[in-house]
């Protein structure tokens, strides 16, 4: 009989979060029985094949999201209770208030329950973020679930601005530090932070989010860029954080250098994207950077299969957030595309020594150096691509990551 594994997250189907996405169609391909628990389930307007394919849509199970007026949530409460009543001796085991106190309280740890009812018990919950991993911590403390809870780290939940914000950190994440099996962080700059946080070492796996190559991306990498303007090519959301607007200028002082044929695409979407036009406008660039939007896979596919140069262009935040290993760079390094990249966060630990340049943070004079070298010399590129194909093969192969995931169980 397959083993049985839950996968809580923020909110599922999310066109950015294929790291999810990558982990779920793995563990199915490696005969997992996989459920999937969302605390939003989203739209299902503009998604990645996959979920189609796999018929992830039916393995959806959403938190009910407890209501904000306090009379609702009591009579809702009731209402499930009745309508549960045959489960009504597990589920009053969340209104243990000696045992935890304001969730029980507040019914937040009721509300959370539901949706794992009438479910077969799971041998595993995978919570991808920290603060799903509170949710199922709590559950298992009062036993309503059971199976061995590994969270793994992704960055925002890992991050703390001050002494005040690490301590508040530390209380919330005690009790799933105390219940879970394993926490597993994507580079050593995550295992530092999580570690700060209260973690025990043995019970850390440093364990970089993997990719999965199915047939449909097999197809894209025997193909490589054609004639027109070099392409350089971004992937990632439209914030402060992915630093688009230092890569303009890096752009800006390539064409200024005259060497003019080129277009930089940038896929993704979020609250810059104004801002960004704006730039874009300002520095005269309409005719060679493009924002492409929020795009499904095959289309990020196609745009990586025929572009010439990766840029990710990742900085620290005003609040210090930085990312801690971008996935995507590891799937441009995959389809044999060099990367350029600041040195920031764990950014430097995906990216092979001999497949991109990395440079300092911020530092958009040396971005656009590093740029014109791979622009101007395609034997180079070359090589640089085929030795990212071979590192991430090598690092980053899903199978492999998830089997060193179980491993530790």
């Amino acid at each position: 009989m397959s083993k049985r594994i839950a996968i809580s997250c923020v909110g599922f189907p999310v066109l950015s979060e294929t790291f999810i996405l990558n982990q779920i169609t793995g563990l199915i391909d490696q005969g997992y029985h996989v459920d999937i628990f969302p605390y939003f389930e989203c739209s299902y307007d503009n998604i990645h094949e996959e979920v189609k394919t796999y018929n992830l849509q039916e393995h959806v199970y959403p938190v009910k999201i407890p209501p904000k007026n306090k009379a609702v949530r009591f009579l809702k409460c009731i209402y499930y209770l009745l309508k549960n009543i045959r489960h009504s001796p597990k589920l009053f085991r969340c209104f243990n208030a000696k045992k935890i106190g304001k969730p029980a309280v507040d019914l937040t740890a009721f509300y959370y329950a539901l949706c794992f009812l009438n479910k077969k018990p799971y041998d595993y919950h995978f919570c991808h973020f920290g603060e799903t991993a509170i949710r199922i911590s709590l559950l298992k403390h009062i036993g309503f679930i059971s199976g061995d809870i590994v969270t793994f780290y992704h960055g925002y939940d890992i991050h703390v601005r001050n002494n005040n914000e690490l301590k508040q950190r530390q209380k919330e994440y005690a009790l799933q530090f105390a219940n879970g099996k394993l926490n597993v962080v994507n580079t050593a700059f995550s295992l530092k932070k999580v570690l700060d946080l209260g973690a025990r070492m043995e019970t850390c796996l440093i364990c970089p989010v993997g990719l999965y190559i199915e047939e449909s991306q097999k197809k894209y990498l025997q193909n490589r860029p054609g004639d027109g303007p070099l392409k350089i090519l971004s992937i990632g959301r439209l914030i402060p954080l992915k630093g688009h607007e230092f890569a303009l200028l890096a752009i800006k002082n390539i064409i200024n250098s005259g060497f003019s044929n080129i277009t930089y695409n940038i896929i993704g979407y979020g609250d810059n994207y104004e801002l960004l036009t704006q730039r874009i406008k300002e520095l005269e660039l309409g005719l060679h950077v493009f924002l492409l939007g929020g795009l499904p896979r095959q289309k990020v596919y196609e745009a990586l299969e025929s572009c010439d140069i990766f840029l990710h262009p990742s900085v620290s935040d005003t609040d210090g957030r930085a990312e801690t290993q971008g996935l995507v760079i590891q799937e441009a390094q995959l389809f044999g595309k060099p990367v350029v990249a600041f040195d920031s966060g764990g950014v430097a630990e995906g990216i092979g020594e001999q497949s991109g340049f990395v440079v300092a943070e911020k530092d958009t004079n040396a971005l656009a150096e590093k740029l014109l070298i791979l622009l101007k010399d395609a034997n180079l590129r070359q090589k640089m691509g085929e030795k990212g194909i071979a590192f991430v093969k090598n690092k980053y192969d899903i199978k492999r990551l998830n089997n060193l995931v179980f491993g530790h169980l």
